[in-house]
């Protein structure tokens, strides 16, 4: 389902089509990160949130502190398997079951891969890649009139 706001954005949102129209989520001006983000997982949760809250596009509701704490959290662990991929380098020497040595990719190359497809269509429910931007006209909080809404 599309937000509301944004199909308010997009010129699509018709009342009466609106199930939820008597509830109203209140836009927040911060939302805290958990204890357990740590590190670049922090880093990226404070970043989304200053630029889908009040100090970007007014997006956030308390709705969405679970998602951007799972987006933020897995940016951190991205993070951290890239370096320890770039610190042992792409492939690792291994033995087989004749004990020969072999070389084989490393194994955290595929939990790299994985993570980079899950922050991406997390990004995406955000509005934070260019194609999904280019689908909506986001206007900052500080733009927005309420003249804007009015059909």
């Amino acid at each position: 389902m599309i937000p509301q706001e944004i199909k308010k954005q997009q010129g699509t949102y018709r009342a009466h089509r609106d199930k939820n129209k008597d509830v109203e989520f209140d836009k927040v001006e911060s939302i805290s990160p958990p204890t357990f983000i740590k590190g670049e997982s922090k880093k990226a949760f404070d970043i989304l949130v200053g630029e889908l809250g009040l100090n970007g596009y007014g997006l956030l509701t308390t709705l969405d502190a679970p998602a951007i704490t799972l987006l933020a959290d897995a940016y951190g662990e991205y993070i951290k398997v890239s370096k320890t991929i770039e610190k042992e380098g792409l492939v690792i020497e291994d033995y087989n079951n004749r004990n020969a040595i072999v070389q084989k990719p490393h194994p955290l190359l595929s939990y790299k891969r994985q993570l980079f497809k899950d922050i991406t269509l997390m990004l995406k429910e955000f509005g934070c890649t260019p194609a999904s931007r280019s689908k909506v006209e986001f206007k900052p909080a500080s733009q927005v009139d309420d003249n804007d809404f009015n059909f």
